[in-house]
């Protein structure tokens, strides 16, 4: 869960979009990151925070592969990193479902006979 104190303060995708000293000032402990940001801003951004108080970093992704960076392999081991593994499992499994259904039962040929009015 998130800690208690944990606020939104600012939302972007490059460093040009964050005011850096203000949220120094703030002293944000949450990252939440969402497909996009390069590893190179992520890793601006940890190094300016990461001494005023950061202590998790989440990605709405499965993994961690397109934000992880030296920078974050050397952070701090306060800082907790974590990822949305298994957020989408049940929707991937009907998608997996469905689309065996689809090709079992040639879907693109039944919704033809249903225009033609053909039930063979």
């Amino acid at each position: 869960s998130l800690p208690s104190n944990a606020k939104l303060l600012a939302v972007g995708s490059s460093m040009d979009e964050f005011d850096i000293p203000k949220l120094q000032e703030q002293k944000p402990n949450v990252i939440f990151v969402s497909p996009g940001p390069t590893k190179e801003s992520l890793a601006e951004l940890v190094t300016a925070l990461e001494p005023h108080g950061l202590q998790w970093i989440h990605t709405r992704s499965a993994g961690i592969d397109a934000i992880y960076s030296e920078t974050l392999a050397n952070s701090s081991d306060k800082i907790v990193l974590t990822n949305a593994k298994g957020a989408f499992s049940s929707t991937l499994a009907e998608y997996t479902m469905l689309a065996c259904g689809y090709f079992a039962k040639d879907l693109p040929r039944l919704l033809k006979n249903k225009k033609h009015k053909d039930w063979n």
